[in-house]
């Protein structure tokens, strides 16, 4: 203690000389009836006792001007001299059992009091009762040969600034020790002192993610944290692209497989090469180019990490030949315009099988590159005009990507001509109750197309919504195309509805939306006492030949329920299906050659009502159409159910087979007689 005091008072006597000589001010100066003086005592929480081992600092907020004291043998202080300002106390207990404060009683100087000084007073009974914080402490060795590292780096981090006590270094044993932790979690990180060594984390982790926590309780030690530390390994290799052999400039990743560490990575050189000191262990190496064509991949040749061959390195190996021949992108190119004005504000965006590729903005005369691997696409354009708002528009000149008009890239061949017209969109507003109940509800926006419904967007919603976000006075337009829309409300808990309260889109009520309108009122009220949904059928085709099959498919009957299915106006009974647990329902059946040609329609009945229909086109036998003339599996068996029409010709047939029977039998028994 008098040690480390002297060393101090040495310090802070050099700091006054050294700032007297500038002509500076220091706060060691006598006191001054126009300075504060601040004082307190500090004491442990555990016993009252005086805490003579803490030192006293007193910080403005910039630092500017500054106080310091040692704590007496009776546990008081006294900072002199301190001009008007607001200031920050810290009771620093560096070195010892005891948890470094603020006054009063904050663990970081953000949420520490501030005292006001306003000259001329003293400000008592600025005191701190100081807990007894707990204790890291361990040894780090090389792995090779068990020795100890001297010098090394360890840092315990809560993850936060609260308890986060810095860095400590080992001494000539290799041993260190944190005390005076905050109680919590620690990661604890250790680094040799020429970074000749592979840095880790306890327990052998190689990121903070996968690090083994250590817990720390006021008063406890945690001995043992030690760390053995590796040597490096080295990676190296050569990425070149694919079509002509030259250099490709970027870098060269390295992640541990299934990590979400940030990966470490090296640069590129100019002639292609690299080599990169990596600890040992298993790694995803990916080769990511920056500028030109090259298209980024994983070794060796995966494009996707899941596909990834990961590499093994181990202590002092030079592993060599990791070497990568990188693709080239094919260009698509094209213009966005706004009402047939070239835009500057716009972007594009392409996406694969509904996934997020990538994306461009647009030059000032409206025009854009993206690059992307061979593949198929479709492209979404958005503009975003001051206080004006147009619909996304998909290529080519469509509102969704169902009817987007796909884009189909080969290798190093670009596509140009992808253009776009954005027009003004419109918004809906409205607002969605639940009997008072909190939480999201999510509101879907169906557009009607050429010939089915399609999904536009959506949004979460704990009232109010808007698609456009609630647009600015001023504002014209929204983010919806112009057409025909109905709107899907789902809520935990609460039956999922349709616009006007339908419980399914084919019931759904509609409105329209004008370029540049708003829609306002279309509102929701949520319900636990969903309605029935009604029994749909869905055909595989619309049109079947006379004599062959068509399947048959529904939901929403009762479970368990035997439906029997006709083809109208005339009935022909062609079979029975049985819904299952979930109510749906799958069958084939033949329909009877001699079904005349024309529109039908197929129903479902329960007993002898119908709960069900569908339209169904059936053409001549032998005059096209679809069917294989054999019923599926789950359909009428085979053989169709007596109908009305068909039941004179297999009547009168079967009596003339009978007829002819006898006859016969007849004349053998006269000729044997």
């Amino acid at each position: 203690m008098t040690r480390r005091r002297g060393t101090m008072r040495a310090i802070l006597g050099g700091m006054a000389a050294f700032a007297l000589a500038l002509g500076g001010a220091t706060t060691a100066a006598a006191a001054d009836p126009e300075t504060t003086t601040i004082t307190g005592t500090v004491t442990s929480a555990a016993d009252g006792s005086p805490v003579t081992a803490a030192s006293v600092f007193v910080n403005s907020e910039d630092f500017s001007q500054n106080g310091f004291a040692f704590v007496e043998a009776d546990g008081t202080y006294r900072v002199e001299g301190l001009p008007a300002g607001e200031y920050t106390v810290r009771f620093d207990t560096s070195d010892t059992d005891f948890v470094t404060e603020y006054w009063d009683g904050a663990t970081n100087r953000n949420s520490a009091q501030r005292i006001t000084a306003v000259g001329g007073e003293t400000i008592s009974g600025i005191d701190a009762t100081l807990d007894l914080g707990g204790a890291i402490t361990g040894v780090v060795t090389r792995e090779s040969d068990g020795s100890p590292i001297a010098g090394a780096l360890v840092h315990a981090n809560t993850g936060t600034l609260v308890g986060t006590p810095g860095l400590a270094t080992t001494d000539s044993e290799g041993r260190y020790r944190f005390a005076g932790l905050i109680p919590g979690s620690y990661t604890v990180a250790f680094a040799s002192p020429d970074g000749s060594l592979a840095s880790e984390y306890w327990d052998g982790a190689r990121d903070s993610f996968s690090a083994t926590r250590v817990q720390v309780t006021s008063g406890g030690e945690v001995a043992g944290i030690d760390a053995s530390l590796v040597g490096m390994g080295t990676v190296s290799g050569q990425v070149t692209l694919a079509a002509d052999g030259s250099p490709v400039a970027g870098t060269v990743q390295f992640s541990s497989p299934g990590s979400i560490a940030i990966p470490t990575s090296v640069s590129i050189n100019p002639d292609g090469t690299y080599t990169a000191a990596v600890p040992a262990g298993a790694y995803l190496v990916r080769f990511a180019p920056s500028g030109g064509r090259a298209i980024a991949e994983y070794w060796e040749d995966a494009t996707a990490e899941t596909d990834a061959t990961p590499i093994t390195v181990t202590a002092g190996q030079a592993l060599t030949g990791i070497d990568a021949e990188l693709d080239s992108a094919a260009a698509i190119t094209g213009t966005v315009s706004v009402l047939g004005v070239p835009s500057g504000d716009a972007y594009v965006e392409v996406f694969r099988d509904g996934l997020y590729v990538t994306m461009a903005y647009t030059a000032d005369d409206g025009s854009f590159v993206v690059q992307a691997p061979a593949g198929t696409y479709t492209l979404r354009a958005t503009a975003n005009v001051y206080e004006q708002i147009y619909a996304p528009e998909y290529f080519d000149g469509v509102a969704s990507a169902a009817e987007a008009t796909p884009i189909t890239l080969t290798a190093g061949a670009d596509r140009a001509g992808v253009d776009f017209d954005l027009s003004l969109g419109g918004d809906i507003q409205g607002s969605v109750t639940a009997d008072g109940a909190g939480g999201y509800t999510t509101v879907t926006a169906y557009l009607l197309g050429d010939d089915a419904w399609n999904e536009i967007t959506f949004l979460g919603t704990e009232g109010d919504f808007s698609f456009a976000g609630y647009l600015e006075p001023g504002t014209v337009g929204g983010s919806l195309p112009a057409g025909t829309y109905t709107l899907r409300f789902e809520k935990e808990g609460y039956c999922t509805q349709y616009y006007g309260g339908a419980s399914s889109l084919d019931d759904a009520e509609t409105f329209e939306v004008a370029a540049g309108q708003v829609v306002t009122g279309i509102d929701a009220t949520m319900t636990v006492d969903c309605p029935a949904v009604k029994p749909k059928l869905t055909l595989s085709s619309g049109t079947v030949q006379a004599g062959g099959s068509i399947a048959v498919s529904g939901t929403g009957f009762t479970p368990d329920q035997e439906i029997t299915f006709e083809l109208h106006s005339d009935p022909i009974v062609l079979g029975t299906l049985t819904a299952d647990a979930g109510g749906v329902l799958k069958g084939s059946f033949t329909i009877p050659a001699s079904a005349p040609a024309g529109t039908h329609t197929l129903v479902a009945l329960s007993g002898t009502t119908v709960i069900s229909s569908a339209t169904l086109t059936v053409t001549a036998a032998g005059a096209g159409g679809t069917g294989s003339g054999s019923a599926g599996a789950g359909g009428a068996a085979g053989a169709l159910a007596t109908t009305g029409s068909d039941a004179p010709v297999v009547a009168a047939t079967a009596a003339l087979l009978l007829l002819f029977a006898g006859l016969t039998l007849v004349r053998r028994r006269r000729a044997k007689a």
